[in-house]
């Protein structure tokens, strides 16, 4: 079994463009999203970013990101849901603390919702 950190991956990560000079308003906002989806990549837990960079940066099929962390392809499938669901967000969100408040506000919505009993 072959354990990936963001370490094996860096040179990918760090090649992702962070800021650039006279870009359009959407190249901007391009450059603002690869810069959270590589923030989003540290921030994810070990074996999620391990799942994520296996089957979508080095290109495994499920089967072989199953059997390089040693998991089922079921296992490989979660991570992988829960690693892309926070990417997502995180794309969306300028920070952790912005997300936070997204969710607290969509639990007091939900809260707000539901009949009493």
């Amino acid at each position: 079994m072959r354990v990936v950190s963001i370490e094996d991956c860096r040179e990918e990560v760090d090649a992702l463009p962070v800021e650039g000079r006279g870009d359009t308003a959407l190249e901007a906002e391009q450059r603002q999203q690869l810069t959270r989806l590589r923030d989003a990549l540290h921030e994810l837990p070990e074996r999620q970013r391990q799942a994520f960079v296996l089957h979508r940066v080095q290109e495994l099929t499920l089967e072989q990101t199953a059997q390089r962390m040693g998991i089922t392809v079921r296992m490989v499938s979660r991570h992988l849901s829960r690693a892309l669901a926070y990417c997502e967000l995180r794309v969306r969100y300028a920070d952790r603390a912005q997300m936070q408040a997204f969710a607290a506000a969509q639990e007091a919505g939900a809260d707000a919702a539901e009949p009493p009993r």
